[in-house]
């Protein structure tokens, strides 16, 4: 007997919360694009990712954790590393099924610095003191 979730009628273009239940996935990001997405063909942002054909879709959660991490300039986060992870008891009001949605941590930033990484001021030599601070300490 075939299981149906092997058949390709079945299966989904982009990673589900059921895909990281019980265990975590690092990523690259090679792209970020918009797709439409569902029924209602909303335009939705989505990850590309190294090593798979499946996208992740943007949800509100995943936007939020980006871009305090990452900045909102989404060409900044390709390169980057995420990983990805179920979240479990997440109502989808699509669906109207609570379960377990996709959610991701950042890992690493693309060659640089992070977009929103406070810059580092360089080293002093050797023997230099800063009397120009306006900083009474």
């Amino acid at each position: 007997m075939a299981d149906a979730r092997d058949m390709k009628a079945y299966q989904s273009d982009s990673f589900k919360g059921p895909d990281f239940v019980g265990r975590t996935t690092q990523f690259l990001i090679t792209g970020v694009t918009t797709r439409e997405i569902g029924m209602r063909k909303e335009q939705l942002l989505t990850l590309d990712v190294e090593g798979d054909e499946r996208y992740i879709v943007v949800s509100n959660p995943v936007f939020n954790e980006i871009t305090e991490n990452w900045g909102s300039e989404t060409d900044a986060w390709v390169g980057c590393t995420i990983e990805c992870y179920a979240k479990e008891g997440v109502h989808n009001p699509s669906k109207g099924k609570v379960g377990p949605a996709v959610r991701v941590n950042c890992i690493t930033a693309a060659e640089g610095a992070s977009p929103n990484s406070a810059p580092t001021a360089p080293a002093a030599q050797s023997g230099e003191t800063d009397t120009d601070s306006d900083i009474p300490f």
